[in-house]
């Protein structure tokens, strides 16, 4: 969920920018990690798109 909020409110342009990310200063809760490309890739392959739906549309709201 953190890299989610961050790829949105960040307006991060891509999977492999959010890594570069996590690896040098982290986000929100989540510390600096080292994580493989391809692992983040898949989480958010898996990740259900009604969830991601969901936060995009309350922080839309936010602003």
């Amino acid at each position: 969920m953190a890299a989610v909020l961050t790829l949105l409110w960040r307006q991060v342009p891509g999977v492999q920018e959010l890594n570069r990310l996590l690896a040098r200063v982290g986000f929100l809760w989540c510390r600096v990690t080292k994580v493989a490309q391809q692992s983040l890739s898949q989480r958010f392959l898996a990740f259900p798109a009604e969830l991601f739906e969901r936060v995009f549309k309350d922080l839309y709201q936010i602003r």
